[in-house]
């Protein structure tokens, strides 16, 4: 089964968008605050990551949503009417398999 397909770099890059602005937003103070007690491959990925801009983190997002709606056309639930301790061989006693949906 083809996951990714030709999407792999755009995927690639959604998530590098992604993960590099949230940084910005979470643990770049902290980063800037200790810039001198940083390893220099750790200060490169900081540096990497105070470059994306607010459109490439709107990239990512809608990449993402996309990656989504994909994964989750591939990933089909199994529909029966079995319990679903019965469904599972290693499942027993008090080890429910039931799917929370929330």
């Amino acid at each position: 089964m083809d996951v990714v397909g030709e999407e792999f770099d755009a995927w690639r890059n959604g998530f590098r968008f992604n993960q590099g602005f949230e940084l910005q937003s979470t643990l770049m103070p902290f980063a800037l605050a200790h810039v001198d007690g940083l390893s220099p491959a750790i200060r490169e990925r900081f540096e990497i990551a105070a470059r994306i801009t607010p459109e490439e983190a709107k990239t990512g997002r809608e990449i993402r949503a996309e990656a989504r709606e994909r994964l989750h056309g591939l990933a089909k639930p199994r529909h029966d009417d079995r319990d679903a301790d019965d469904a599972h061989p290693s499942a027993g006693a008090g080890h429910s398999r039931r799917r929370l949906d929330r």
